[in-house]
């Protein structure tokens, strides 16, 4: 419910700023690339060099990765290609029928086309709906696509699919091109691509939204760490249970069904007192920052987040645990 909630507000994070598409577009790419199955190709073609937007980078990158989950998830097991596509559009006096919410002007059209199994015409129409999905066998809320065209219409641009069953789905989305000069390559605005941390480890994801999980396994992987998810408190306390020196750090929901994620932390810190933990929420007022700590909460993130700042706060958090326990060995 809280990302429903969060439809109808700006998310929480950087001010906008000219960006070149095939820019973020790469960063994306390659924080997504490691954690992909190797039966998944990926093409870029860029045909424009005017591909310059006004946006939030974390919005865009937001955007990007839950359009990658999205596709991965529909070329599962048989693999494919995932293509992306920059040009330009233009948009008249009159509009264009594809795209009837967009207003006349300049426009940068990115493609996301997959080889997957496609889409019900029945289903095409409803794609957007916050909870609907067609991942019958319950392992996905539907937020993802419902996120994309809220950060569409935040940017006051426009999206379409096209897609037959067994054809792939093809996903166009124009945003407004800027005239302004986005920063040069290696600027801190671009997303850092991943590199092996030095402290990666096994880390506990619970989330009540398999979204979410598909994201950080995806995100996390990428930078060197195993992941684990569970979907609810319960799943997760259980799979502690079994063996509680099995992970490194916990990253956990704030706000599930059942067990939530304060009283989760409450039961693992019971098994391993010094455990690394990490609590996340849609909502920044659901758990205070002192709150947190109180629970013995090492760090606390506001969704959404960057996947790069996750795994630092992670590498972080595994460092200074190594560091003192080394301390306690020498005395």
């Amino acid at each position: 419910m809280r990302q429903i909630l969060g439809l109808g507000r700006r998310l929480e994070s950087d001010q906008p700023k000219p960006l070149h598409m095939a820019d973020i577009l790469q960063d994306c790419l390659s924080l997504v690339r490691p954690g992909l199955p190797s039966t998944i190709g990926i093409s870029i073609k860029a045909h424009t060099e005017r591909d310059v937007v006004m946006a939030d980078p974390v919005q865009v990158h937001q955007m990007v990765m839950n359009l990658c989950t999205n596709a991965a998830w529909a070329m599962r097991g048989t693999g494919g290609t995932l293509e992306f596509g920059i040009s330009e559009q233009e948009i008249g006096p009159r509009g264009d029928p594809n795209f009837p919410a967009a207003e006349p002007g300049s426009y940068v059209l990115l493609r996301v086309r997959d080889s997957g199994q496609g889409i019900l015409p029945e289903h095409l129409e409803r794609i957007f709906d916050p909870f609907f999905s067609t991942k019958t066998d319950g392992s996905g809320t539907g937020l993802g696509l419902a996120v994309v065209q809220n950060i569409v219409g935040q940017l006051r641009g426009a999206i379409r699919v096209l897609s037959e069953p067994g054809r792939g789905a093809n996903f166009e989305i124009l945003l407004p091109r800027s005239e302004a000069c986005a920063p040069p390559l290696g600027d801190d605005s671009r997303l850092q691509p991943p590199q092996p941390l030095e402290n990666a480890g096994r880390v506990l994801v619970v989330d009540d939204e398999q979204d979410i999980l598909d994201a950080c396994s995806l995100g996390l992987s990428s930078f060197g760490y195993e992941v684990t998810c569970c979907r609810s408190g319960e799943e997760a306390l259980a799979v502690f249970r079994r063996d509680p020196k099995r992970f490194d750090a916990v990253l956990s929901d704030t706000t599930m069904p059942g067990l939530a994620g304060p009283d989760l932390v409450r039961e693992l810190l019971k098994l391993q007192p010094h455990l690394p933990v990490i609590l996340t929420t849609g909502h920044s007022a659901m758990v205070s920052r002192e709150r947190a700590w109180r629970l013995g909460v090492l760090e606390y993130l506001v969704k959404p987040f960057r996947m790069d700042v996750l795994a630092t706060a992670l590498d972080r958090l595994l460092k200074g645990v190594r560091q003192s326990r080394t301390t306690e060995a020498m005395q």
